[in-house]
């Protein structure tokens, strides 16, 4: 499943998809900013993706990152102007259901595991898509190879989910607030996961204004 919400009409947070062969490939992207820029940057990296996947034939989703931060940074010229910082936080993975393995990176953004029992937080690298670049820094994004069995679920997310604020106390919800909500519908089938994690936002949020857009993608194997 996919949940998305956007903010504005218009969104900087998407969801990408792609299968080759017997691998299916997932990210959830999170762009600077909102409305119309953050839509134009998500635009850019869809069609990035795409290309470095289906075009260049590149698999491995470490080496998706850097091509994918190295085409956003040239084509936004920011080798040349330390003023354009715009970038994306992602999290993305590549299911070979052959073998029953995720293979996951990360670029600020975690991949979680449900194995059954417990939601397990698989960090990414502490690097960004694109933004501010210091030639003296190597990016290195990396990558992990996670088992699952049927019945387990991972989840890709962006940060506005956790973001948001309560209408009653103005506290964000938090990343742990998110952990708890992923593990108290883990176990539903995929399109109950999606309208109770809705419902729950909503309610959460109330008639307070949305503060960020959501993302979250779901599998249940």
């Amino acid at each position: 499943f996919c949940l998305l919400m956007k903010r504005d009409r218009v969104s900087g947070d998407f969801f990408w998809h792609l299968d080759v062969g017997d691998m299916h490939f997932l990210a959830a992207v999170d762009c600077t900013g909102h409305g119309i820029p953050g839509a134009l940057l998500s635009m850019i990296a869809n069609e990035f993706l795409n290309n470095i996947v289906k075009e260049q034939h590149c698999y491995e989703p470490e080496d998706i990152l850097m091509r994918l931060d190295m085409k956003l940074v040239e084509s936004l010229h920011q080798n040349d102007n330390d003023l354009v910082r715009d970038g994306m936080d992602v999290s993305l993975c590549r299911i070979d259901g052959d073998r029953q393995r995720i293979v996951f990176s990360g670029a600020c953004r975690p991949l979680f595991h449900f194995d059954g029992k417990e939601i397990i937080e698989i960090e990414g690298s502490k690097n960004s898509i694109g933004g501010l670049v210091r030639p003296d820094v190597e990016k290195l994004f990396g990558q992990q190879e996670i088992a699952y069995r049927p019945g387990d679920c991972i989840y890709l997310t962006s940060d506005g989910y956790a973001s948001q604020f309560n209408h009653l106390t103005g506290k964000k919800l938090m990343k742990r607030g998110l952990v708890n909500e992923l593990l108290a519908v883990a176990t539903l089938e995929a399109e109950q996961q999606r309208l109770e994690l809705k419902r729950y936002f909503l309610e959460w949020k109330g008639d307070d204004e949305q503060v960020d857009d959501v993302v979250i993608i779901g599998v249940k194997f």
